[in-house]
């Protein structure tokens, strides 16, 4: 069997220009992804942030499994708070670029793997909302937006048993990076938390009913090159991605001069 296809979200990037030049605008997310979906055995595909919603449908609908990836803070208009004076690069055609990604890979059972802004995305799409800001909301004393200059681990997470979660890692207790100020506070329709900080910062979700999304606050990707415990995520999207493709591909078997529908 061919290689599942991973479609990975992407941003907008507003490049400095000298003056009297002209301004770069590009699409483009951290190489990180793409490595860690090479190396799991998957094709990896970029999705454009793009206002065009039935571009990012079709383009939706041809992948065996979604990432939706880091970056800004998604707009608080979108789940109906007004922006909190600490919000930074938000991006209202991502976000309902990526919201509709969600709604089309969930309605069609693609696997879904979410990464840090990529869970709180997702938690927006089902109808979930955001605390804006950490630090001044609940005043932990866990450093959440760790600016760290090298890929490493800074605070230990707790996982629920027999989730998702805690079958990748054989484990209850993870130590893991952090590069956020926002988090859930409303949960979305249909999840379930599936580890949380020491401060109770939401840190993990997963569906209740066991369809395959995972979505952490981390950034697996970051620490995959040196780390093999942060490869299983990736393998995890993988793995459910051929599984997809496996089912997708009996369903549209010829029989008789005819598909199966």
């Amino acid at each position: 069997m061919s290689k599942p296809i991973i479609v990975i979200s992407s941003g907008r990037i507003n490049r400095g220009a000298a003056e009297g030049d002209l301004q770069r605008i590009v699409l483009g997310l951290n190489s990180e992804y793409v490595e860690s979906v090479v190396q799991a055995g998957g094709a990896p595909v970029i999705l454009p942030r793009h206002s065009n919603l039935e571009a990012v449908r079709d383009a939706v609908e041809m992948a065996d499994g979604l990432i939706l990836t880091g970056g800004g803070d998604i707009a608080s208009i979108t789940y109906e708070r007004e922006p909190h004076p600490t919000m930074l690069g938000q991006d209202i055609v991502r976000d309902e670029a990526e919201i509709a990604a969600t709604q089309i890979a969930i309605g069609r059972d693609i696997p879904v793997l979410g990464i840090c802004r990529g869970l709180q995305l997702i938690n927006v799409a089902l109808g979930g909302t955001l605390m804006q800001d950490i630090a001044s909301q609940i005043g932990s004393e866990i450093q959440h937006k760790t600016h760290s200059t090298a890929p490493g681990v800074v605070h230990t997470i707790d996982i629920e048993p027999a989730s998702t979660l805690a079958n990748l890692h054989n484990a209850i207790v993870l130590q893991v990076n952090s590069e956020h100020h926002q988090a859930i506070e409303r949960l979305g329709d249909g999840l379930r938390v599936t580890a949380r900080a020491r401060d109770a910062v939401v840190e993990a979700i997963e569906f209740a009913d066991g369809k395959p999304l995972l979505a952490v606050q981390y950034h697996p990707e970051d620490l995959a090159q040196n780390d093999p415990r942060f490869r299983l995520y990736f393998n995890w999207i993988v793995t459910k991605a051929l599984e997809y493709k496996a089912r997708k591909t009996v369903k549209t078997k010829p029989t008789n001069g005819h598909k199966i529908v």
